[in-house]
């Protein structure tokens, strides 16, 4: 920045200016990027105007109202939103994988089939602001800026998100199981012969093939973790997703550890032996920690889940992701070169 600010004076408009140019810069780099923040490349999501979404593939969007503001007051809201849900589907080909509206903030996984992410989000966005804004005699933002997306980026992870999604009006004190929620897709994954415009089938052949097992199968996973008291949801937080990862991290790989999440699994079972073992070198327990957290950051996972797993602070954890970085460069170092 001080370069900025060299071309153009030391006075208080120059360096104004070049505060101001050098902002734009970075602003110009980061223009079309996925940050990431959370569990699986989630962080903060891309911006609307930020985006490059590829037909076909699965999104997880959200959506909020500002502040403490609602999105929905009454029933007929969520009922009106739903009508203008299924309109949009069909008129630009979005196939959604589970929804879940709640009072101030609501969660959609999809994606569409064409090159028209930004206008269906536009026209369902718009669409229901224009009604609310008509219906209370408003003005101003309906909602707080542009939608959030992610990308749904591995079949674990589609499982997990739709969990996520479903439980959220539990754990928010709304309602005593997902089930009972009318303004979720909940229902259609416990009852997938039923016609809708939601597509729970992607998400429930990963359990079974067979839907009435694969129904089963997420129903008892909805219904174990709904009475784990230590699963929580934190809907304001930018982190909720991989806080959801961190309590629910152990059950998930225990489900699945043969196979989507046999690696996590098989980490997992090697620290709790090493925690167990009677021996005194400190260094065997350092190792395995080094270990599995070289494995877990390999495979997306974010530094919170990761210090939560190996039940040490952020700071130890950043500390132990140096040592590695300087090990691997080390490594790379030593490693003979081929002479042609």
């Amino acid at each position: 920045m001080v370069s900025y600010c060299r071309c153009y004076g030391y006075d208080g408009i120059g360096i104004a200016i070049g505060i101001i140019v050098y902002v734009s810069e970075k602003l110009k780099k980061m223009r079309g990027r996925i940050v990431m923040d959370d569990y699986f490349y989630y962080l903060r999501g891309v911006r609307q105007k930020n985006k490059e979404l590829i037909p076909g593939e699965i999104y997880h969007i959200i959506q909020r109202a500002p502040g403490k503001e609602l999105l929905f007051v009454e029933d007929n809201d969520y009922l009106h939103f739903i009508q203008i849900f299924k309109k949009m589907a069909k008129k630009f080909d979005f196939n959604v994988n589970a929804f879940c509206l709640m009072p101030n903030h609501l969660h959609i996984m999809g994606g569409s089939m064409r090159d028209n992410f930004s206008d269906a989000m536009q026209y369902l966005f718009k669409s229901y602001a224009l009604y609310f804004n008509t219906k209370y005699q408003r003005k101003g933002h309906v909602f707080h800026g542009p939608f959030r997306v992610v990308p749904v980026d591995s079949e674990r992870y589609m499982i997990i998100l739709s969990t996520y999604i479903h439980l959220n009006p539990v754990k928010a004190g709304l309602c005593e199981s997902s089930e009972s929620w009318k303004w979720s897709s909940i229902e259609l994954y416990y009852y997938p012969k039923r016609k809708s415009f939601v597509n729970p089938k992607p998400i429930l052949t990963l359990l079974n093939d067979n839907l009435k097992s694969a129904s089963e199968a997420y129903r008892k996973i909805i219904s174990d973790l709904e009475g784990r008291e230590e699963v929580k949801i934190e809907s304001e937080s930018k982190k909720a997703i991989s806080s959801f990862l961190a309590t629910t991290f152990r059950y998930f790989s225990q489900i699945f550890k043969e196979n989507y999440m046999k690696e996590e699994y098989e980490i997992l079972s090697n620290l709790d032996k090493m925690a167990q073992t009677k021996s005194e070198r400190d260094f065997e327990r350092l190792f395995a920690k080094l270990y599995a957290m070289e494995q877990l950051m390999a495979r997306g996972y974010d530094i919170d889940l990761i210090a939560s797993l190996l039940n040490i602070s952020r700071t130890t954890c950043y500390r132990y992701m140096k040592r590695i970085k300087k090990e691997n460069a080390n490594q790379g170092e030593s490693e003979p070169q081929n002479v042609a």
